[in-house]
């Protein structure tokens, strides 16, 4: 397992963008977007300094390396810190896709993947939640 991780990392350091090894798909830098473009893929690495914008799509395992982030556009999201069932002891986010209203579930690879998960809040809320508070400080 540790060997196969290894040996993913190391070839893509050699490549250059988005490309599948060994039936996964790996994100190595720049910024890219995962949608339902995408077929489902068993695990998914965000590595070295990519920013990987999750709209939609289907994918088991999520694992991330160095400074990469994740942007998760998607509402009702839940961490659990243990998984249980096929997922064993792995921390896993479920949620439902903002693009879509499909509900997705993530098994985080690794243990540190978390903390490199922003949750990205719907605009329109975000503008809402702006122009009432114009509209207060108008009031008052």
């Amino acid at each position: 397992m540790f060997r196969k991780e290894i040996l993913m990392i190391l070839v893509g350091l050699m490549l250059v963008g988005v490309y599948p090894v060994k039936g996964d798909l790996v994100f190595e830098s720049g910024r890219s977007t995962f949608d339902d473009s995408y077929p489902f893929w068993a695990e998914v690495w965000v590595i070295n300094d990519a920013v990987l914008d999750m709209t939609g799509g289907e994918i088991g395992k999520l694992g991330t390396s160095d400074f990469a982030t994740i942007n998760l556009y998607a509402y009702d999201v839940q961490f659990h810190a243990t998984g249980g069932g096929e997922w064993g002891n792995k921390e896993w986010i479920e949620g439902i896709y903002f693009s879509n209203n499909e509900p997705f579930a993530l098994v985080l690879y690794n243990d540190d993947a978390y903390s490199h998960v922003n949750i990205v809040p719907e605009t329109a809320t975000i503008l809402l939640v702006g122009f009432g508070g114009i509209l207060l400080r108008k009031r008052g």
